[in-house]
């Protein structure tokens, strides 16, 4: 059933000062006292029709007294927190001029901070002896909703005046709390857009699961900014389409929410978990994207996320996205990540893309963790790309295309196995610029490069690249042909020059040059040097 609608926006401080002789039989020192009441403000009946005292039962509230006696020199108190259920309380303070403001949390969900706004009830004194009493008065700025099956879910989100959001929304509403009471599995088609072109949605999944068993998105993320916490959406076997689809505005996934179980098999197979337009995805604390497949006749890119131009990506705490599938019959690219067009992906902390798939009958198959197409940009700051087995294809951990952009500063690529770019793969066009992290324990069972494979241009910094294998040349590095390699230092054993730049060392190849095999130009700190130079064309 539907909550109450809870809002906590303070507009105006109602002070009754109540005076009395100061009597005081004890001797003992008189204290100074403010009553916070948030229940008998004549105002509130109107404000809040039918709503009853138990409406603030799940609703923490905390007061933040700022001492102004001297404006010059603000003191702020400690916070005075009202728990859930309590409407009014009285707390011993130190005398003083003060103002005040008020934060409001349903269920640890802030969703209301104001400063005070009338400028004639700013200020208020409090002193000793004389009690103070200060009203609250609220303006709804929040609908608060209890959702615990279809029906409730369906009404909810109706565009239609009928509907609470919409509803709401037409009252100057722009922050809604879903809080969600059971698992259901809605059938039929289902677009859980929002009646709301901006504002803020947060959805409390308590741990339960949403099951789409038919067509369509099962959340639809436009103009709004969504957030959900310990909510699972569940997709279907034959949905045909994304389970997320966030067109713009912003998703952002918290505790351990999760996106699973989808398959979308379409002509143009794009996105088998969430694609993204030109909103943005969010995913921290421990978040997953797991377990999707995206089915394509004639291509299919990006088995858990697929991003378009203007699309943002970023992925932290110890957030995941593995065990997805791009399976293609022509091109199947990017079995975690497809990042397209001006599309921005950043990974950081703990965060981890491992054993995504490529399938499929398509002759080539492109970065098992990750693809950066056309102008795509990938930003690794931190976290984990491993354990992808990409059989002969290229670009095991990450595949960057012409026009991609791939930025490591920190962070590692470990354990994938394919044909060649074990680690990272980078064509003609591509750029690659590696100042931290490292390159480690990749594998080419067919080809070249069994750390990194570079095709476009590839700037080394800083980083370690080491105990990988390729089973013909360049272990750690193959530079080809038509390829640039630029790094500040090189550190490998007896051709070690001195520096900070980073290190290719520890690695292993079939034919020669464990550590580097160049065909192409190796510049040193920016100094174009002759192949030859470098002894045996690698080392």
């Amino acid at each position: 059933m539907r909550k109450a609608l809870i809002t906590s926006i303070p507009v105006m401080l109602v002070l009754l000062l109540a005076f009395s002789a100061c009597f005081n039989p004890t001797g003992e020192e008189e204290k100074a006292y403010i009553t916070i009441n948030l229940n008998t403000e004549t105002a509130r009946a109107s404000l809040w029709p039918g709503v009853t005292n138990d409406g603030l039962v799940n609703i923490t509230h905390e007061i933040f007294m700022i001492e102004v006696s001297d404006p010059a020199f603000p003191i702020e108190k400690p916070v005075l927190t009202m728990e859930p259920g309590e409407l009014t309380k009285t707390f011993s303070i130190e005398p003083g001029t003060y103002e005040a403001f008020i934060k409001a949390y349903y269920k640890d969900i802030e969703f209301a901070n104001d400063m005070i706004t009338n400028t004639s009830m700013n200020t208020f004194e409090v002193a000793l002896g004389t009690p103070t009493t200060v009203y609250f008065n609220m303006t709804q700025t929040a609908g608060i909703y209890s959702v615990g099956n279809f029906t409730e879910w369906n009404v909810l989100r109706q565009p239609s005046s009928s509907g609470w959001m919409a509803s709401d929304a037409s009252s100057g509403i722009d922050n809604f709390i879903i809080d969600i009471t059971g698992d259901f599995s809605p059938s039929g088609t289902i677009v859980a857009t929002f009646p709301i072109s901006s504002g803020e949605v947060t959805i409390l999944g308590n741990g339960h699961t949403l099951t789409v068993l038919s067509l369509g998105h099962l959340l639809y993320v436009d103009g709004c900014d969504v957030a959900i916490y310990d909510l699972n959406l569940e997709g279907a076997a034959a949905n045909n389409t994304p389970l997320v689809f966030i067109n713009s505005g912003k998703l952002t996934m918290k505790g351990s929410s999760s996106v699973f179980n989808n398959i979308n098999s379409t002509g143009v197979g794009q996105a088998g978990g969430v694609r993204i337009n030109t909103g943005e995805l969010k995913m921290e604390d421990d978040s997953e994207i797991y377990n999707n497949t995206v089915i394509g006749s004639f291509g299919a890119f990006g088995g858990g996320v697929y991003m378009t131009s203007g699309a943002t990506l970023t992925l932290e705490g110890n957030s995941s996205i593995y065990d997805n599938t791009a399976n293609g019959t022509v091109d199947a690219f990017g079995g975690g990540v497809f990042v397209f067009g001006t599309g921005v992906f950043t990974m950081k902390d703990g965060a981890e893309i491992n054993n995504n798939v490529l399938a499929g009958s398509a002759p080539i198959k492109k970065g098992g963790g990750v693809f950066i197409n056309f102008g795509g940009t990938f930003n690794m700051e931190g976290g984990h790309i491993h354990d992808h087995t990409v059989g002969v294809d290229i670009g095991g951990g990450v595949f960057i295309d012409s026009g991609g952009t791939f930025t490591m500063s920190g962070g590692n690529i470990y354990n994938n196995i394919c044909g060649a770019g074990g680690g990272v793969h980078i064509i003609s066009g591509g750029t690659f610029t590696m100042s931290g992290g490292d390159i480690y324990d990749n594998e080419v069972n067919s080809g070249s490069g069994g750390g990194v494979l570079n095709e476009g241009t590839f700037t080394m910094k800083g980083g370690n690249i080491y105990d990988n294998i390729a089973s013909l040349w360049g272990g750690g590095v193959l530079n080809q042909s038509g390829a640039t390699f630029n790094m500040l230092t090189v550190l490998s054993g007896e051709a070690a020059v001195a520096g900070t730049g980073g290190s290719i060392t520890g690695n292993d190849s079939g034919i020669s040059f464990d550590d580097f095999h160049n065909s192409g130009t190796f510049e040193l700190d920016g100094n174009p040097l002759n192949p030859y130079n470098i002894p045996n064309g690698g080392w």
